[in-house]
């Protein structure tokens, strides 16, 4: 197996995610939630992380597959 820095890209695409995550520090931006832990990642329909992006009305949800949806509110996980 190679070592992770040898994966073009992955440094730079890894930084990126730790920025837009750490941008959530309840302040900035509407309330987020995370419910990924333990999900495998790629698993279909699965909401792990969704936040509510500023002047919006829906969220953003994020699923295991990494696909992104704006969702309504009501339509959200309990």
């Amino acid at each position: 197996m190679a070592p992770l820095s040898c994966i073009p890209g992955l440094a730079l695409t890894s930084q990126k995610y730790v920025v837009f995550l750490a941008s959530f520090d309840g302040r900035s931006r509407g309330p987020w939630h995370y419910r990924g832990q333990g999900v495998k990642l790629g698993t279909p329909d699965t909401p792990i992380f969704w936040y509510q992006p500023p002047g919006s009305t829906t969220r953003r949800v994020i699923y295991a597959d990494l696909s992104v949806y704006a969702v309504a509110p009501e339509d959200l996980p309990k």
